[in-house]
């Protein structure tokens, strides 16, 4: 069977959707292979994420790379061969840091 890589073109808008086709990836999927990631790097490999560069090839609309940035803080990449998906992964991406920069800002400002 042929894989139709221009589907993500079509649907790259739908990635952070809550009712998005794609969407499933992050509300199913993404917990149990976000959580088997974690332990292998740093249970089984002993690394600490913070040191780590980490690469998400086919990183779709970023699901998985927002997941590891937000409770790894690892640095990453992320390599798509869709541009609407990458697009809007790098948009997501941008969105969320300076949100959380908000909130640094405004948390430390409290204290």
């Amino acid at each position: 069977m042929p894989v139709d890589n221009q589907m993500y073109d079509r649907l790259s808008h739908t990635w952070w959707e809550e009712d998005g086709f794609l969407n499933v990836l992050k509300s199913a999927l993404n917990p149990s292979r976000f959580g088997y990631m974690r332990r292998i790097l740093t249970v089984d490999l002993g690394h600490d994420p913070k040191r780590l560069r980490i690469l998400d090839v086919g990183c779709g609309g970023g699901l998985l790379a927002e997941e590891i940035r937000a409770n790894l803080s690892a640095r990453r990449a992320k390599r798509y061969a869709s541009t609407g998906s990458l697009s809007l992964a790098l948009a997501i991406s941008a969105s969320l840091e300076s949100v959380a920069a908000a909130l640094r800002v405004e948390a430390e400002g409290s204290t």
